[in-house]
């Protein structure tokens, strides 16, 4: 047994009693599953208290033992976290929370992905040209370049309809049903997307889309070919990697995270940052150059004048 115990609670429920507490009234499945994967912990650790349990015990036999299992050690994390926080194990409770944000990142990381900068253009053009049709061919490619300009979600390009159109002077802007019920208002600043909307909306009643999320995977893919992408990248990529590309190009072109955040629709920037991944890192790192160029420029020039002269509080 290489797990090693510190400190001890007194009358402190076994981790078996812990879980017939928090799975008291839930199915029958839900039991044996926290059952399983509690079990598994103390046959491994030969930890069956609470009182023994520390956050160290925890971050190892996640880390060491269940290991790649990602979907294994999300059930044990939540099973653990309950039974911890009801017999006010605190400590224990906040380490698997953290765990669990952790294996969550580690997934977005896993699953991320992005439009290659020399792609992007060739892409835009193979929409742009297919789109024209208004056929199930024509209409993925529209969702796939509003998702591309806009940052909307795949079922929020699909769910438009001709109502939710809005004319102001020479800008047309898009309703889109966002999650949680909300309702995102999106600019349309391409006179080519813009125009392609306008024609449909002035032939079609309700959804202005009349394609499939299925439909629209499967032509994406012929869609990174037309444009030059090679088979495994095209089989790596997703719609919804639109959306990420999307942010990453408003967020290089603005640096304006919480702009960025309300244009994506997202409640909070830790969400947008997750959308960013490394991307940010690299943003910033450029931001901090600037800001020593910008610096040394100053020095050569005399410094930033102030009412006061050079420099300030």
């Amino acid at each position: 047994m290489f797990f090693s115990h510190q400190t001890h609670f007194l009358n402190m429920p076994s981790l078996e009693e812990a879980i017939n507490v928090i799975t008291y009234g839930k199915s029958n499945s839900t039991r044996k599953a926290a059952l399983k994967a509690l079990k598994a912990f103390a046959r491994r650790t030969g930890i069956n208290d609470l009182s023994d349990v520390t956050p160290r015990d925890v971050e190892r036999y996640v880390i060491e033992v269940l290991g790649n299992k990602k979907e294994s050690a999300r059930l044990f994390l939540i099973f653990m976290e309950q039974a911890a926080k009801w017999g006010g194990r605190n400590d224990v409770s906040e380490a698997c929370k953290s765990l669990r944000r952790r294996i969550r990142v580690y997934e977005y990381e896993r699953r991320r992905g992005y439009i290659p900068a020399e792609l992007l253009p060739r892409l835009v053009a193979v929409l742009k040209h297919a789109a024209k049709s208004r056929s199930r061919r024509g209409d993925s490619a529209l969702a796939l370049l509003l998702m591309l300009q806009t940052g909307a979600r795949l079922g929020e390009a699909l769910s438009i309809e001709a109502s939710s159109l809005r004319r102001r002077n020479d800008a047309l802007f898009i309703e889109v049903k966002a999650k949680g019920g909300k309702v995102v208002v999106k600019e349309i600043a391409d006179p080519d997307t813009m125009r392609l909307l306008l024609e449909r909306a002035s032939t079609r009643n309700g959804r202005l889309l009349l394609a499939s999320p299925q439909t629209v995977d499967r032509w994406f893919k012929e869609f990174l070919i037309m444009a030059g992408a090679d088979e495994g990248l095209a089989s790596r990529l997703k719609p919804h990697d639109l959306r990420r590309t999307a942010a990453m190009l408003g967020y290089e072109a603005t640096r304006d995270l919480d702009a960025v955040r309300v244009w994506l629709g997202h409640s909070r920037p830790e969400t947008t940052i997750i959308y960013l991944g490394s991307g940010i890192k690299e943003v910033m790192a450029r931001k901090v150059s600037e800001v020593s160029r910008s610096v040394v420029e100053a020095l050569s020039t005399g410094g930033v004048k102030t009412n006061g002269g050079v420099g300030g509080a």
